[in-house]
């Protein structure tokens, strides 16, 4: 297959399944991470919502490292979405796209859904949050794709409760407040965030 045909079959994707694709050959890791960033800020709510942190030369070795790695988060992330949507009959499963993404520091999320965009958009800060933590996150965000809506009501308490269950993940009391469901199902934190998109934690994904 050549270059060319190669990039046609890649255009043909969807952008979840383009990101869920290893680079094509001899592509530089840089500019693909850097296209992988636009790509996020072109279907987040605010393009500042996906920033990386440090100078010149660490963001660009955090480029380099998406480049080359961000496929094989983006499709431990996808196999979670997988596991939310099979907790739904297919007609009650909403359009949804995954990706992994460094948030910015200022929104301090470790996940947004964005229900404006078509197919809903579900960005996961997977250097945020430890690896046996994602499936919460991505939890949560669902629910708000299940929803349609970014508020903690009363339906999003049912969703998540739900989700919870058939995911063996704790469900939240039904006492909780809405300000608590803002952080539901907890996540632990990650330490070192900055690590994880420098390469400097295993994957074991």
């Amino acid at each position: 297959m050549s270059a060319f045909q190669q990039s046609e079959s890649f255009s043909s994707l969807t952008l979840a399944d383009q990101w869920q694709s290893p680079p094509l050959p001899n592509s530089d890791p840089v500019l693909q991470g850097t296209r992988y960033l636009e790509t996020l800020r072109q279907i987040t709510l605010k393009s500042v919502s996906v920033d990386l942190v440090g100078d010149l030369s660490l963001r660009l070795k955090m480029c380099g490292w998406i480049g080359l790695n961000i496929y094989k988060v983006n499709r431990r992330l996808q196999a979670l979405l997988e596991d939310c949507q099979a907790c739904f009959y297919p007609s009650e499963q909403p359009a949804v796209q995954i990706f992994a993404a460094p948030l910015a520091a200022s929104l301090a999320l470790d996940g947004v859904c964005n229900i404006l965009s078509q197919p809903t958009t579900l960005l996961i800060d997977t250097g945020r949050v430890v690896p046996e933590d994602w499936l919460g996150a991505v939890a949560h965000e669902y629910a708000h794709a299940v929803v349609a809506s970014p508020g903690h009501s009363v339906r999003f308490r049912q969703v998540l409760t739900h989700l919870c269950l058939g995911l063996g993940l704790l469900p939240p009391s039904s006492q909780k407040l809405s300000e608590a469901l803002e952080s539901w199902p907890p996540c632990r934190a990650n330490p070192n965030p900055q690590g994880f998109w420098l390469g400097e934690m295993a994957l074991s994904i």
